[in-house]
């Protein structure tokens, strides 16, 4: 950020003034430090913000506020949370959250089809959405530690989310139906939610998965996300997890030593 406290104050109060009616539907947007996340998102460009914050708004009806505070507290649907299981362990070394996933057990075509894809969208809304509540705080809690020089932090110091795709289905993945869902999905989160800063690893990648990641790499262009990608080899992606992230604050799975968690975040 190149501005200076004067400066910034000054984009952020004349945002604030601009995107009044949003406010007033969405109290978040009173917090000066989540309206923060939205002008880094953007370069702290003021009009292409307040773009940004608009079609927010407008898309998905969902985000809309009460909705968004709704999907937040609500309980996640039991079947499709067994089918999609992300979990909450804890903490990278700098005080971030790590998020962790089976996705190579995830079957997205069979699941849409018993639950219909709206359930699905909605179902990662909730994910996005309690995701982003945690992260706020987590982010407070940091910049009270290490001052507000944290924002220019790399993603490697902050947040992770770590998916074992062992197993996964690639046919499943790529089939169109499967595929449109998938990449309404990443849209959702790297264009509505930019609290989200931070660490997209793969782990235990095969040879026929490079397809997919090179479909969703160019996504996370414009992003403050970094996707990594190690294959089956161990010894290779757990010595660079365990760098960041203490062994007792990850599970097994994921070259930690924290029991499996049963329950979703």
């Amino acid at each position: 950020m190149s501005q200076n406290f004067e400066e910034y104050n000054m984009v952020l109060q004349e945002l604030r003034k601009r995107i009044s009616d949003i406010i007033q539907d969405n109290v978040q947007f009173e917090d000066c430090f989540y309206i923060y996340f939205w002008l880094n998102a953007r370069r702290f460009d003021i009009d292409a913000t307040e773009a940004l914050i608009r079609e927010t708004a407008r898309w998905p009806r969902w985000r809309k506020s009460k909705d968004a505070i709704g999907a937040t507290k609500a309980d996640y649907h039991p079947g499709i949370q067994k089918c999609f299981p992300i979990r909450l362990d804890g903490k990278s070394k700098t005080g971030f959250a790590v998020f962790t996933g089976p996705a190579g057990k995830f079957r997205f075509g069979e699941t849409i089809k018993k639950f219909g894809r709206e359930a699905i969208e909605y179902y990662w809304l909730q994910l996005l959405c309690k995701a982003e509540k945690l992260l706020i705080e987590y982010n407070r809690e940091v910049r009270k530690q290490n001052g507000s020089f944290v924002s220019t932090w790399p993603p490697i110091q902050k947040s992770w989310l770590i998916l074992d795709i062992t197993n996964l289905s690639v046919t499943d993945l790529l089939s169109r139906d499967v595929l449109g869902v998938v990449l309404t999905l990443i849209k959702m989160a790297v264009t509505h939610f930019p609290v989200l800063e931070g660490n997209l690893v793969f782990i235990n990648a095969g040879t026929f998965t490079e397809l997919f990641f090179k479909i969703i790499r160019p996504m996370l262009t414009d992003t403050k996300i970094d996707m990594l990608v190690f294959g089956t080899n161990k010894n290779k992606w757990k010595p660079f997890i365990l760098q960041h992230i203490d062994p007792r604050q990850i599970e097994t799975l994921y070259g930690g030593t924290l029991d499996e968690l049963m329950d979703s975040y």
